[in-house]
């Protein structure tokens, strides 16, 4: 690349003493040369050595891409092998040992200009290794820092080769492999021809980067959203700054228009750049419209030009669209006369919403079908199991469809594509069904999936059968049996029973419309409320421990930690409480017990005699030093 060095304008009259500046081979200079100048340094690494790769192809006329090995935890090296001319010895000893070294200075062919960029593996290693197939011979270097942390070279294997001649630049790098995919995907993406790469993921992430963009003619690029422009020059993205433009995507800029820092990272922003970016910038603007324009147009339908309106629609380039929309008004969908009827899934939490709307709604999470009878409830089904996935479900008469004027294409098949998910073709296997039983392993999230058909001889009216009125699966609440209102707190509370020894009975699922029939009236059905209150009074102790009074953790933990004779009965009575079964089963059928409040009437006795027991906290208790002092302040009160 062809650098601005413009003869200085400066004449010296006088005879004075001179000295010329210079600059000294240290290993600062170097480590400010080959490592400081770079931000971004496993993507310098990348950037430069393929850049230099490119130039290499240009210089031998060569229209292939050049090869890329990316690390892997098995070959954790990376390496760029392209196939030019190769270097000569003295070649390759001139321009790795030589910073500010160009070959390149003479052409705006070539990306390089500086004669750093083959020295950019030191930003990352100590040493890295170069091969050069030149003349029918293979030569290999290591390229390495001394212990002055001065780079040296030093020739390392010659051996005659018949490969294509070029030059190869290997960089050990384990310990860094995560880094180098997501830095190739950077570098790579601006780059015109996609050089060979052994890992077939990061092309793939290249391909969609690079068909990301809304409009893309090669020389611009424009994307969604508010990111920073580039200026990409010689293959090497640059970010634009905003007061230049708030497009998001790229401008191409022939080699040698813009000026950038030696890292080659960001913009030298001289008058020439200035003048440049300024001048490119406003041509874009002026000719976007039509642009944009051009490209709907190279769709084929009306239809499809219409989405590619959609898409465009957005950020900026949406704006810059509602600037123009008199020009864009031939590209959009007309509403239609009678209402669309869709379904959306916004949310994993959220049921999916059954809304109408005139206009027709666009998206890649849309889908639209022609519309058929008595598919609601399968389509509410299919959303609701799409976890966190957004789908919209658009059903369209024949009439909107050509109304519209929509390819068929588009449209899809609701028995083809909304399949039967397995909990609907359960739920309508046994929608026939009056009775089912409860599951008690089920998910008691969805109740719908805790219930089973089940066969019941409806002619034995001995067998009691305890049973849960149920609509659309959920448990009716009877009464004030809020704990039996969710399959959930029926699963707790016979879980609650069953540790005061009750039996857990077979619980039915009775539909609501079944309870009203002589059938069911005749049945020996016992609600599983009225069943729970009849075997717990059966099992109930005369007395039970109970704890008023908020607990005392204080005292609880020097009852169960100290031998002081005050909290001897305390702790007795504790152990006795700890192991009865929890009491909430008969507060919640109100089954009246007579209830010992001994716990609650020893630790008042204890807290009156020793009042500061009250503002002492368990956890504190728990070091050595602190339980030690409350116990020496309760024998010495």
């Amino acid at each position: 690349m062809i650098l601005n060095e413009e003869k200085k304008d400066v004449a010296v009259a006088g005879n004075f003493k001179t000295s010329s500046f210079k600059i000294a081979a240290s290993a600062k200079a170097f480590d400010i040369l080959s490592s400081n100048i770079y931000t971004h340094k496993v993507r310098a690494v990348i950037r430069e050595l393929s850049c230099n790769a490119h130039d290499a192809h240009i210089e031998a006329g060569n229209d292939q891409p050049f090869d890329v090995h990316l690390p892997t935890s098995l070959e954790p090296w990376f390496g760029v092998r392209d196939y030019g001319v190769g270097l000569s010895e003295q070649d390759v000893r001139e321009i790795f040992t030589t910073y500010f070294c160009s070959t390149k200075t003479g052409s705006n062919d070539y990306i390089g200009a500086l004669g750093l960029g083959s020295k950019s593996p030191f930003c990352l290693v100590d040493s890295f290794t170069v091969a050069s197939c030149f003349g029918g011979s293979k030569k290999t270097y290591s390229c390495y820092r001394d212990e002055d942390g001065e780079p040296q070279i030093a020739l390392l294997i010659t051996e005659t080769s018949e490969d294509h001649a070029g030059l190869e630049v290997i960089v050990n790098v384990d310990g860094r492999v995560g880094e180098f995919i997501d830095e190739a995907v950077e570098v790579y993406q601006y780059f015109q021809d996609v050089p060979n790469i052994n890992l077939s993921e990061c092309t793939e992430r290249i391909r969609l980067k690079k068909t990301s963009y809304i409009f893309n003619n090669g020389k611009i690029g424009l994307q969604h959203g508010w990111a920073q422009l580039k200026a990409v020059m010689g293959n090497v993205a640059y970010d634009i700054p905003s007061e230049f433009s708030d497009l998001s995507g790229y401008v191409r800029f022939e080699l040698g228009d813009l000026s950038f820092d030696p890292g080659r990272e960001n913009l030298s922003l001289d008058d020439k750049t200035r003048n440049a970016l300024t001048n490119t910038i406003t041509t874009v603007l002026l000719k976007l419209k039509d642009y944009l324009v051009d490209e709907i147009e190279k769709e084929p339908t009306p239809y499809k030009k219409s989405l590619k309106l959609a898409s465009m629609k957005t950020g900026h380039t949406g704006s810059i669209i509602m600037k123009h929309s008199g020009d864009f008004a031939p590209y959009l969908i007309p509403h239609t006369e009678k209402p669309i009827t869709y379904f959306s899934k916004t949310s994993y939490r959220k049921a999916p919403d059954r809304a109408e709307t005139h206009s027709l709604p666009f998206g890649p999470e849309v889908k639209l079908f022609l519309h058929q009878p008595r598919y609601e409830t399968r389509i509410r089904q299919y959303l609701s199991e799409l976890g966190d996935m957004r789908m919209l479900v658009v059903l369209l008469t024949q009439q909107q469809i050509d109304e519209l004027n929509i390819d068929p294409e588009f449209i899809l098949d609701l028995e083809k594509e909304i399949p039967k998910t397995e909990t609907y073709r359960r739920k309508t296997e046994i929608c026939k069904e009056k009775v089912f039983t409860l599951d008690m392993c089920g998910n008691a999230h969805k109740a719908a999936e805790c219930w089973s058909k089940t066969d019941v001889d409806m002619n034995d009216t001995t067998t009691e059968r305890v049973y849960v009125e149920i609509r659309r699966w959920k448990p009716v609440w009877q009464g004030g049996a809020w704990y039996l209102n969710s399959v959930n707190r029926i699963l707790r509370t016979l879980q609650q029973a069953g540790e005061v020894g009750v039996e857990t009975p077979v619980v039915y699922g009775v539909k609501s419309a079944f309870t009203k029939t002589k059938k069911f009236e005749k049945g020996n059905w016992i609600s599983l409320n009225d069943y729970l209150q009849r075997e717990v009074k059966k099992t109930a102790p005369e007395s039970v421990m109970k704890c008023e009074r908020s607990a005392n953790n204080t005292i609880r933990y020097l009852a169960c930690h100290s031998d002081l004779p005050v909290f001897s009965t305390f702790a007795e009575k504790l152990e006795q409480f700890s192991k009865q079964a929890d009491t909430i089963i008969y507060d919640n059928l109100e089954i009246k017990l007579d209830y010992d409040y001994s716990l609650d009437i020893i630790q008042k006795e204890i807290t009156d005699k020793y009042p500061m027991l009250e503002f002492t906290n368990s956890w504190e208790l728990r070091k050595p030093e602190k339980l030690e002092v409350v116990l020496n302040y309760i024998k010495g009160a």
